[in-house]
């Protein structure tokens, strides 16, 4: 890529002069006048909002010098770059503002806006990153001081390996790797293209962001098997070190809103999956404070808030019988179409239940639904999953479950379930 649109300048600096300046192909070609002590040394060095881009040692030959700086790879951003030269064996140093980038001042406005478009879009990715940490973390601290040990907070032992399982599969790996892993190639991506950020802050924050997800991950991960009674991995920190690392994620999140001028960053504290149901049942109708759906159950069923999950927010139990049905919330960053998401539940069905085989799936009003057989060891379950679409990428569904040979006999039941479910009241 050539360099285009500079403005030629010259200034002169004492002992050190910069002028003129031509390009040939990729390469800019800076040349001056020099009145140094013999042996002095001299570089020179290109940047954007101090971050230097391209360095280069200066030829001396006489009283003139001349530096060749490039190739340059990668798109340059409308900017006022500086140009600088340092005499490396003494104090001396001169520097010159050198414009860059073509077209008009609108254009090069708008070009601005799409970067900082670009990187606003990737302090959301990891928004939703941390955000989903925060939420599940939240959520496993707060069952586990109501239903563990009182002294210790430790789950018994077979919820707390349950709750490990679910943090590994369904969060870990089902949820964060994937949402981070794709925030960091989006991220690196814009790095390789770019030649130097008109955004050096917030360009610094965001790596500073993407690289403490590892730790914070690994000391979240800690901090569940403690609570779960499974021990600790060697080196991943004490009890708050997952608090230390969100505050650090929080502040770089500033970082990055300040320097693109963007409103201080919302959204950054645990919502209300954080926490377990705490509703009231009136009657045999319940609405939870904090999702805002309202679920009834059948005569005789009870409902079952402790659960090791914490998108399973509540349990429907018949008085008899090898069945039941759930709420399940579930949040989906960066999957917003409707037909796309479907899709993404249907695979994620899958992989949960074993031998899945699909008996109906396509859209009701306000979502999809899907009903399908999954054949355990010893049992084959009847499963029917009825999600409805209610905040961009987030889906409250209804999840009714039995064994084949008790299906037809709870099927009315689970149909006032589901008949009787709202998602989101206005």
């Amino acid at each position: 890529m050539a360099w285009h649109g500079w403005v030629l300048a010259a200034l002169q600096a004492g002992a050190l002069g910069i002028g003129p300046v031509r390009t040939e192909g990729p390469d800019l070609v800076v040349q001056g006048t020099v009145s140094l002590p013999v042996g002095h040394r001299i570089e020179v060095a290109l940047s954007l909002e101090g971050e230097v881009g391209l360095r280069a040692p200066g030829v001396i030959e006489g009283g003139t010098w001349l530096a060749r700086l490039g190739p340059l790879e990668g798109e340059v951003y409308p900017g006022d770059y500086t140009l600088t030269v340092l005499d490396l064996d003494g104090d001396t140093v001169a520097a010159i503002q050198v414009p860059l980038g073509s077209g008009t001042p609108a254009e090069a406005e708008a070009r601005r806006a799409l970067v900082r478009d670009y990187l606003a879009a990737n302090l959301e990715a990891w928004r939703a990153v941390y955000v989903a940490g925060i939420e599940r973390l939240s959520w496993i601290r707060e069952t586990a001081r109501l239903r563990g040990e009182p002294d210790t907070g430790v789950l018994p032992a077979q919820a707390g390996a349950y709750l490990v399982s679910r943090w590994e599969e369904r969060f870990q790996r089902g949820l964060w790797l994937p949402l981070a892993e794709q925030a960091r190639l989006d991220l690196e991506d814009w790095r390789r293209r770019r030649f130097l950020s008109p955004y050096p802050r917030a360009d610094a924050a965001l790596v500073a962001l993407s690289g403490l997800a590892p730790s914070w991950l690994e000391a979240a991960s800690a901090e569940v098997r403690r609570l779960a009674g499974a021990g600790t991995t060697e080196g991943a920190g004490g009890p708050g070190e997952a608090d230390r690392l969100t505050g650090e994620a929080r502040a770089l999140a500033a970082a990055v809103a300040a320097d693109l001028e963007l409103a201080t960053p919302a959204g950054w504290e645990a919502g209300p999956l954080a926490a377990p149901e705490r509703g009231r049942v009136e009657g045999r109708v319940y609405a939870s404070p904090g999702l805002g759906f309202r679920v009834s159950a059948p005569e005789g069923w009870r409902y079952d808030f402790f659960t090791v999950d914490p998108l399973i927010r509540l349990r429907l139990r018949p008085p008899k019988g090898a069945g039941y049905a759930e709420v399940v919330v579930e949040d989906h960053p960066g999957w917003t179409r409707p037909e796309e998401l479907a899709g993404l539940i249907e695979v994620r069905r899958q992989e949960r239940w074993p031998g899945y085989r699909k008996l109906r799936f396509g859209p009701f009003a306000g979502g999809y639904q899907i009903e399908f057989t999954s054949d355990f060891p010893d049992l084959r379950y009847h499963v029917w999953d009825r999600e409805w679409f209610v905040d961009r990428s987030r889906t409250v569904g209804v999840v009714c479950v039995a064994s084949e040979d008790e299906w037809e006999r709870l099927l009315p039941d689970l149909v006032h379930v589901v008949e009787g479910f709202d998602a989101a009241p206005d």
